[in-house]
Formats: structure tokens, C-alpha cells, sequence
């Protein structure tokens, strides 16, 4: 049985985005970059988002956590700090990924 998510966590530049992409075309799914939706929610690139520091980005992936569990079918590429940064991994395993 296939999962209906799948969450893909790594080093940064460790081929998260490459393999969630070639990974949710082979399932069907659905894929989703966190970064790239941080951005766009955002309007501010991750080195803006930096610049107000750690906290605020942190904070940004924080809310689009929130936005996970109505979502299935679904593999999502993480940014590479997401899952070491307060309950964050809990929130993603909490969400059957």
C-alpha cells in the first residue's frame, strides 16, 4: 500500500526537490516544494525571508505545516532545516507522513 503522504526530508541540496518531483509523477500524486509555496505565499525569496532572521523563516514554514492535512495524494520536497526546527517533525509524522 502506498502512503497518501509522502514527506521527503534531507540535507539541504541533498536532491529532495528532484526526487519528489520524478517520485509523485511515477505515483500520481501531487508534488509540492515547501520552499517554492514559502515563497510564493510570501512574495519574498528564502534569502529575504533570512534576512529578518532564522526565527522568521522558521516561523513561515511553521504556518505552511498548517496547511498540510487537508492534503492527500501528495509528496512534498521539505526545506532541508524544516524537520530540526521545534515540532516540526512531530507535525509532519503527526500527519501520517
Amino acid at each position: 500500500m502506498i502512503p497518501e503522504r509522502i514527506a521527503l526530508i534531507g540535507f539541504p541540496c541533498s536532491g529532495k526537490s528532484t526526487l519528489g518531483q520524478s517520485l509523485a509523477a511515477a505515483l500520481g500524486y501531487a508534488w509540492h516544494d515547501s520552499d517554492a509555496e514559502i515563497v510564493a505565499q510570501t512574495g519574498q525569496s528564502i534569502a529575504a525571508l533570512f534576512a529578518h532572521g532564522e526565527v522568521h523563516f522558521r516561523r513561515q514554514e511553521s504556518l505552511w505545516l498548517d496547511t498540510l492535512p487537508a492534503r492527500t495524494r501528495v509528496v512534498l520536497s521539505t526545506g532541508g532545516g524544516l524537520p530540526c526546527f521545534g515540532d516540526h517533525l512531530a507535525r509532519l509524522r503527526a500527519c501520517a507522513y
